[in-house]
């Protein structure tokens, strides 16, 4: 693995971040906060040959599990895939848009931070209530908790999905009460949105996979929908099909579709079969 040589590790107050320079810098408006084994996987990176080799690494520096270090090396190639989209996006935006757009996608950045927030609590939430159950072989229960989840989920989705779609201009003030940049926000917003609730398949599917210690499911699947799908289809959309800027805040829904409902399928064909034998042979201990 590469280490890409536009991000800097810097100190700012006892924290460690990465900040883009050159370039980057003008197409990523922030930084990436790395804890203590975030700033060890970023200094070993180019050391580690596969996933696999960089989990041995994290467990050869730190006193935790395997299942611990799959976790957390696998948090920090998500975050990084996050931040790439990023850059691709603003990337095309100063070309179609110029640099106002690189402000709209910030707003549109943040209200989505905001959205995404309430959902990370619920699903991270719920994951060591399916973990502990998985582990316990009480496959009724990860069901049950993994439907809660699901209904929490799509009823706080919702809630928020129809404030954007009714209220946009709300949420996009809470960051800029510039007028022209709100009312340029406003239709990129609703774009970016329009199909958010599909991406709720892709949380579930995600946190099921995790906790049920199927991390390599879980990357496969994160990197699908960011790199294989949402990536090619911002150059593909304004580009090809002359779509300009509204390509690039469209290609997150059409990604949405088809890489959430692409994982939650998945989740389902592959973990209602395993907890149904798994409910039959505790049937079959117990006789």
């Amino acid at each position: 693995m590469k280490r890409t040589k536009e991000f800097i590790k810097r100190n700012i107050a006892g924290e460690i971040v990465l900040v883009p320079s050159g370039q980057t810098a003008r197409e990523f408006n922030g930084m990436v906060t790395l804890t203590g084994t975030g700033e060890f996987i970023w200094e070993h990176i180019e050391e580690t040959e596969s996933f696999s080799h960089l989990v041995q690494l994290i467990l050869e520096e730190y006193e935790v599990d395997k299942d611990t270090a799959s976790q957390d090396a696998a948090g920090f190639i998500m975050q990084l895939t996050n931040s790439l989209v990023t850059i691709c996006c603003n990337n095309v935006l100063s070309v179609t848009g110029g640099d106002i757009y690189i402000s709209v996608m910030t707003i549109v950045s943040s209200v989505r931070q905001l959205v995404e927030t309430p959902i990370y609590a619920l699903t991270e939430g719920t994951s060591p209530i399916l973990s502990y159950n998985y582990g316990a072989r009480r496959p009724s229960r990860v069901k049950n908790s993994g439907i809660v989840m699901a209904l929490m989920v799509f009823g706080y989705t919702a809630i928020m999905w129809s404030l954007i779609i009714l209220a946009p201009g709300m949420l996009i003030r809470i960051f800029s009460s510039d007028s022209v940049l709100v009312a340029d926000a406003i239709p990129a917003l609703k774009q970016y949105f329009a199909a958010f609730i599909f991406m709720d398949l892709q949380y579930i599917g995600q946190t099921t996979f995790k906790s049920l210690n199927k991390k390599k499911q879980a990357i496969f699947f994160s990197l699908l929908r960011k790199v294989f799908i949402v990536v090619p289809l911002t150059y593909l959309m304004p580009y090809t099909l002359h779509m300009g800027t509204a390509g690039v805040f469209l290609a997150e829904p059409v990604s949405n579709v088809i890489g959430g409902s692409f994982c939650f399928i998945t989740m389902l064909c592959t973990i209602l079969p395993e907890l149904k034998r798994m409910g039959q042979d505790n049937a079959a201990v117990g006789r």
